[in-house]
């Protein structure tokens, strides 16, 4: 009887994972767009700038000679190589890569933070359901218990975001030293 409650719920509330995955959609979206903003600019002044210009030239003019004269491939490898080190080198002398390490680390968090904020949210509507056959919207339950949804996206986001670093870090190392 517990198995087929169980299928019965899953089935008949299956919308709910619907809202969830739009609402997900919703908030990546949103933190994405506002990581990039911040980014884009930093990057922008790195591949404007004249020295990235000149080598991007050398870098299509190597392809085009590579197809219309057969030049080897190994002038386009050199040019692309001088290309990527050339930007990481001016990357690093505009402080581009903290801002873009910043800005990742921040995102994730506030991803992770807007995700978990929305568990407490489908616990109570499968509660309601389960216990009194009640039907709750997820908007106006998130709205409803927003200061319980705030306390458990805190400490879940603070908790998960340094647990997944520390296994990050973690299986880097190992990676590191068994290669």
């Amino acid at each position: 009887m517990a198995i087929r409650s169980a299928i019965n719920i899953l089935f008949s509330k299956f919308n709910i994972n619907y809202r969830v995955f739009l609402y997900i959609l919703v908030v990546i979206i949103i933190v994405l767009a506002v990581a990039v903003s911040i980014i884009i600019p930093s990057f922008t002044s790195v591949f404007k700038s004249p020295e990235t210009a000149e080598l991007y030239n050398n870098v299509r003019l190597s392809i085009a000679n590579y197809f219309t004269e057969g030049a080897s491939f190994s002038t386009i490898a050199e040019s692309t190589s001088n290309l990527i080190s050339t930007i990481f080198t001016l990357l690093n002398e505009s402080n581009a890569t903290e801002i873009f390490w910043t800005t990742f680390i921040l995102t994730y968090f506030f991803i992770r933070l807007a995700i978990s904020f929305c568990y407490p949210a489908i616990v109570d509507i499968l509660r309601h359901f389960m216990s009194s056959n009640m039907s709750y919207g997820f908007l106006s339950n998130i709205l409803k218990n927003v200061k319980l949804c705030a306390k458990y996206a805190v400490f879940h986001a603070i908790i998960t975001t340094v647990l997944d670093f520390i296994v990050f870090f973690s299986l880097y190392g190992i990676v590191k030293l068994t290669f």
